[in-house]
């Protein structure tokens, strides 16, 4: 039996980047989450996860990027997949 819903999280800060990796995954989850949490040195170096709430403008182009791209596989798809956002 599988374990569902299956949510899979991407980081990163580039909208187009981010769009690819979500239409990879979308025909294989429930959601797609983009995550704005993460607090490490590694994601403060590319500006991704709690630093990316720095740029809200490159934020939005990042989820917009993203939900775009899965509107695109459910536009298809039986199922829909949501696009969520993931912070602390």
């Amino acid at each position: 039996s599988e374990d569902r819903p299956l949510t899979t999280q991407l980081g990163g800060s580039e909208p187009e980047s981010l769009a690819a990796a979500a239409a990879l995954v979308a025909p294989f989850c429930d959601a797609v989450e983009l995550n704005m949490g993460c607090p490490q040195r590694c994601a403060k170096k590319n500006g991704s996860g709690a630093f990316l709430m720095e740029d809200l403008a490159r934020a939005t182009r990042c989820i917009a990027a993203m939900r775009s791209a899965v509107d695109a596989h459910n536009a298809s798809a039986q199922t829909r997949v949501a696009t969520v956002v993931k912070i602390r």
